[in-house]
């Protein structure tokens, strides 16, 4: 998956600037207007720390400006088995908030593309248990990142759409771990730089 979302945002690219004269006339029916609401969902590509799903609130700021705010959620669970050989079941949850914005590089037609940036930060934490325990919290922290890129954004109707994006972000991890007799006595931090693919984006303009 992750080598096939660039792929389609680049053909949506390339659509949006080989489009042919007669999408002009359909371009009316996208929701980008100065003042207007719209909410956003988000499903996972793939890219990034841990893909996730989202929601966000958005508002049209002006003609070509989209402001919102994003909160994603992570989840996933997995087998694993320890030094004992007994079977465990690791849980890693990540929430963060975010600001985010998108400036459309063109309005006039119905698939509309965009430079984009986030600022979030969020919490998560790891645990692993068991038949035979109870599960135990083995790491926790806080992160923060930063993300900038280019995307595009098709309007199969006047108040839906369709979006991804890619680009580079920079990521920021404080964590606590388990490390001796107590937990918490292990610190570190990581910061990272890396490309990234959001999710598949919809969004209900209004």
């Amino acid at each position: 998956m992750t080598r096939t979302a660039p792929a389609l945002l680049a053909l949506l690219l390339l659509a949006a600037v080989r489009a042919a004269p007669a999408q002009e006339a359909v371009s009316a029916r996208n929701g980008l207007r100065e003042g207007a609401w719209s909410l956003s969902f988000g499903l996972p590509l793939g890219g990034g720390p841990e893909p996730g799903a989202g929601l966000g609130a958005w508002r049209m700021v002006s003609a070509r400006t989209n402001l919102g705010v994003e909160l994603d959620a992570y989840l996933e669970r997995a087998d694993l088995e320890d030094p004992a050989g007994r079977e465990r079941e690791r849980e890693t949850a990540r929430a963060a908030l975010g600001v985010a914005a998108r400036r459309y590089l063109d309005l006039g037609r119905a698939v509309a593309p965009f430079l984009t940036g986030r600022a979030g930060a969020g919490l998560f934490r790891e645990a692993v248990g068991g038949d035979d325990v109870d599960g135990t919290v083995v790491a926790r922290g806080w992160g923060a990142d930063v993300r900038g890129g280019a995307g595009v954004e098709w309007f199969p109707a006047r108040s839906v759409s369709v979006s991804g994006s890619t680009g580079v972000g920079i990521g920021f991890d404080r964590t606590r771990s388990r490390g001796g007799p107590e937990p918490g006595d292990a610190r570190s931090t990581t910061v990272s730089v890396g490309t990234f693919t959001t999710e598949l984006g919809f969004r209900i303009y209004f």
